[in-house]
């Protein structure tokens, strides 16, 4: 059984996985997105449980410490990881904690942290069902440390989820400059920047921030408020956002990306396209909402969302052997990624100490 090409250097692998995931997910394009909007339908509660239109947040406690969990399958022709005219499979699993460090009128401080990773080779794709038998798979284990010391940062976010400032973490792997931030993965927990005025189910709004990164004028996004229902002890409001634009980047001899024209000998252009949804929870009964809750206001976390991501890139370079010639690479990935709100840490560090500043695992 064949499950990847030759070795590759752990740190390779990485960089070329985390690359492929968010060249996918989170790339600055430079031409406008054009958006549309997403099938769902969703069970509305009464209007006598909800205020509509609703105007929403995210909402982080001080001193808590939030878990999620994010799948991934990515299959598709990609960089060092897959044999021409054959697509790799890849799983991933990554395990997050947020700890909310303080809020104060610049916004929320949040210690964003890897607890968890987990990563095979696969056979194949293993379609909607995610269904896999052993004889499929193939961990490929990294370590811990080097995960965190790419992806552990420090965000300052502001109620509607787009990002103040960061810190910390690492984005070094990624040389192509197509708007890739490894630093920021943690958006997955706040997919959507929410809008600052009231909705109701069936409108939609724009913001420039997001999967695809930042480039106000150029990448575009439209989210829209599906539905609302109701959930346990929970008001659950459905999201969803769409988005497709055009990569278009200038490579040096090395691959990178250069704004200089006497380095540039290649190119990278292609399209990308995601489709996704999210599930945003607020307590109904929690005593420093309720009275805002009756004015239309709705301070929530991301319960679970998803999202389906489609690349088709063309990387063109000099021929090394033939100089005068071209060398034409596809680099296309088809993912699928859920985020999912988790009880408390993976099983493999419960027995650590998540805070130590004293917040309180939920």
């Amino acid at each position: 059984m064949k499950l990847a090409p030759a070795p590759v250097r752990i740190g390779t692998l990485f960089s070329a996985v985390l690359a492929s995931i968010l060249i996918s997910s989170r790339i600055q394009l430079n031409a406008q997105a054009t958006v549309q909007a997403t099938s769902h339908t969703t069970a509305k509660a009464s209007t006598a449980d909800v205020t509509l239109p609703a105007q929403l947040s995210y909402g982080f406690d001080q001193g808590r410490v939030y878990h999620y969990k994010v799948d991934a399958i990515f299959s598709g022709q990609i960089p060092k990881l897959s044999e021409p005219g054959s697509d790799a499979h890849i799983k991933a699993e990554l395990y997050y904690s947020a700890t909310v460090l303080k809020r104060d009128a610049k916004g929320t401080s949040v210690a964003f942290a890897v607890e968890g990773e987990n990563l095979s080779f696969l056979t194949k794709d293993p379609g909607p069902n995610e269904k896999l038998s052993p004889d499929d798979e193939l961990p490929f284990p990294l370590p811990l440390a080097q995960v965190q010391g790419y992806l552990n940062v420090t965000a300052l976010l502001r109620p509607d989820g787009s990002i103040a400032e960061i810190t910390g973490g690492n984005n070094d792997p990624v040389k192509i400059d197509v708007g890739v931030d490894l630093r920021k993965l943690f958006v997955l927990m706040l997919p959507v920047i929410l809008p600052n005025h009231s909705v109701k189910p069936g409108q939609t709004w724009t913001f420039d921030e997001g999967f695809l990164g930042k480039k106000p004028g150029h990448t575009t996004y439209i989210g829209k408020m599906v539905g609302v229902r109701e959930d346990a002890d929970r008001v659950v409001f459905d999201l969803s956002q769409t988005a497709k634009s055009t990569v278009s980047d200038n490579l040096d001899k090395d691959g990178n990306s250069t704004q200089e024209p006497k380095l540039q000998v290649g190119t990278i252009t292609g399209d990308v396209s995601a489709e996704g949804s999210m599930s945003l929870g607020v307590q109904k009964r929690s005593p420093s909402g309720a009275e805002a809750a009756k004015q239309g206001y709705y301070s929530g976390r991301l319960l679970s969302g998803k999202m389906t991501l489609s690349v088709t890139l063309k990387r063109t370079m000099p021929d090394p052997d033939h100089p005068e010639k071209t060398v034409v690479d596809p680099i296309t990935v088809r993912g699928r990624m859920f985020v999912q709100l988790q009880p408390g840490p993976p099983r493999s560090v419960e027995a650590v100490s998540v805070g130590s500043s004293g917040a309180k695992s939920k």
